[in-house]
């Protein structure tokens, strides 16, 4: 069943895909993380979705596909084997993957002190990640998770 769905993450319309990521997040299956990661990163979408239907369409609102699938991904987080295959994310080969996994983990419900400390550390070594876009997303993780403060780090 969820091939179905992931296969509809890819899908030109604009409501098939929140549908799909929806109907995703709801599973409980540790499979569907990295594809929820990658329709949130999809550059293309971005373009693609600028107008749905003769409509302006603001990609941060939050029936836009791409926050839909960030929000099942938290929300499937909440699994443990879904946890440690999002905290698994972060080294995949697909670098939108990782960074997608880098913000997602910086946004995940903590309430064990030594989990949260392992996220902490993960993220601080995504810092030396080639992929700027992984770099970015770990800083904000981290600056989330009161870990750094970016003010201190970047020259503004």
């Amino acid at each position: 069943m969820s091939e179905v769905w992931i296969q509809r993450l890819e899908d030109k319309n604009h409501d098939n895909r929140r549908e799909a990521a929806f109907v995703l997040g709801n599973t409980g299956d540790p499979e569907v993380i990295a594809p929820l990661l990658k329709m949130a990163a999809d550059p293309e979408e971005a373009v693609w979705a600028a107008t749905h239907r003769g409509e302006l369409v603001d990609p941060d609102s939050p029936d836009h596909p791409r926050v839909v699938a960030i929000e099942s991904v938290l929300r499937l987080a909440q699994n443990e084997d879904c946890w440690v295959e999002l905290r698994q994310c972060l080294t995949h080969r697909d670098p939108d993957i990782r960074g997608q996994a880098a913000w997602c983990l910086g946004y995940c419900p903590y309430t064990d002190e030594d989990r949260r400390a392992e996220v902490e550390q993960a993220l601080k070594n995504a810092l030396k990640e080639p992929d700027q876009r992984v770099v970015y997303n770990a800083l904000l993780a981290l600056e989330n998770l009161r870990a750094v403060e970016l003010a201190n780090i970047l020259p503004l």
